[in-house]
């Protein structure tokens, strides 16, 4: 068969069937897009404060119900606590004013009992708007009873002290290398990042090379992956975090240091350790997100998990080309004496094609004696 471009040079390279192609392939992965991105606006919290009941105030009382903090030098409702309803309500049926009969200050305050209100001025609805607080404890009551536990009466109560404080001094990847403690974990765990995907990628593109049947490989490959998932959800569950990463790293490495003593007439024993080694490798990757994730402070959390991520992604990019390294059917030197002798083998066969160079006529002779040098090179050196 003909050279595939070759073949299709007559369709051009920018016509209607391009186009089509190009945009349709495009068009399939805007929808990945809209995923990632509509946690940006559904997972928002707009402004919210306790939810008041209906039931008799007057319109003063039910403005000042919500008591009014500062933060960041702003005014706003408190987000967390209201004044006591069966107090306010008391207040207002005896005609007092709030703010000139009553001073708020003096009022205790109580959690958001019934809920909270959440405006509508930007989002229409949003995860949190949506997921009101009756079906959410109804649906918790629900799973405490399949659980066979005893739900307490109120389930979602605010506690005003647990009222997030809004730090006006950013995050950023500086903070993970200024405390000696901080930045050599990091370090290490994108070492530990990146060499797991290198040896999880690695073994998955050498898929195609451990059967003569490719399909046959490729399923084996994607079937050590199920009880890997397994194994990482039972590690995450009864094992320590560090004796489950450590295991696993070794379980990875060692069946593919010893791997090369296998004599090659066994290949399904190199599958088998082969695989064993990918099922290990493919458990500590996924055990490495939630253990990254417990290593580090809530401010610092997505940023440590960010730039692993970041060191894991550039291990899966290189991996293809350390896929491609050869050696031409011999080891690799393992001396200084071995990589000198072979530096200057082939420093004297570049010699020879400088010498006899000058003796050329033309560009083919020149290259027809260059290709005879190499030829005879690898001939007597790695036949």
């Amino acid at each position: 068969m003909a050279d595939y471009v070759d073949s299709i040079a007559f369709l051009g390279q920018w016509g209607r069937f391009q186009h089509v192609v190009f945009f349709l392939l495009c068009a399939t992965i805007v929808p990945n897009g809209f995923g990632a991105f509509t946690l940006v606006f559904l997972a928002d919290t707009p402004s919210h404060h306790c939810a008041v009941p209906d039931v008799n105030l007057t319109e003063d009382w039910h403005k000042s119900i919500i008591p009014i903090k500062v933060v960041n030098g702003e005014q706003e409702l408190s987000r967390c606590s209201r004044y006591r309803l069966d107090v306010v309500r008391n207040l207002s049926a005896q005609g007092l004013v709030p703010g000139r009969d009553i001073n708020l200050t003096d009022l205790e305050q109580e959690g958001c009992l019934d809920g909270w209100s959440y405006s509508k001025d930007i989002y229409q609805s949003t995860i949190v708007t949506e997921g009101r607080v009756e079906e959410a404890e109804a649906i918790v009551r629900k799973a405490a009873k399949w659980n066979k536990v005893q739900a307490p009466m109120v389930i979602f109560q605010a506690d005003e002290g647990n009222e997030r404080k809004t730090n006006s001094k950013g995050v950023s990847v500086l903070d993970l290398l200024r405390k000696s403690d901080i930045r050599t974990t990091t370090c290490i765990l994108c070492f530990v990042a990146f060499t797991m995907t290198v040896g999880y990628y690695g073994l998955s593109f050498n898929t195609a090379r451990l059967h003569i049947d490719p399909y046959i490989s490729c399923f084996i490959s994607a079937t050590v992956e199920i009880p890997a998932y397994i194994s990482s959800w039972l590690a995450l569950q009864y094992l320590p975090r560090r004796v489950s990463v450590i295991g696993t790293l070794l379980l990875g490495a060692v069946p593919l240091f010893l791997i090369q003593a296998i004599p090659q007439n066994l290949s399904n024993l190199c599958i088998a350790v082969e695989m064993f080694a990918k099922y290990a490798i493919t458990t500590g990757f996924s055990l490495m997100f939630a253990y990254t994730a417990e290593l580090y402070p809530t401010l610092l959390r997505n940023t440590a998990t960010g730039i692993m991520s970041t060191a894991a992604r550039f291990g899966c990019c290189i991996t293809p080309f350390f896929l491609n390294l050869k050696s031409f059917g011999r080891p690799l030197p393992e001396t200084m004496q071995q990589m000198h002798k072979r530096k200057s083998d082939y420093d004297n066969v570049t010699t020879a094609i400088v010498v006899n160079a000058a003796s050329c006529d033309d560009d083919n002779d020149f290259d027809g004696r260059r290709n005879i040098h190499i030829s005879v090179f690898y001939a007597e050196h790695y036949n």
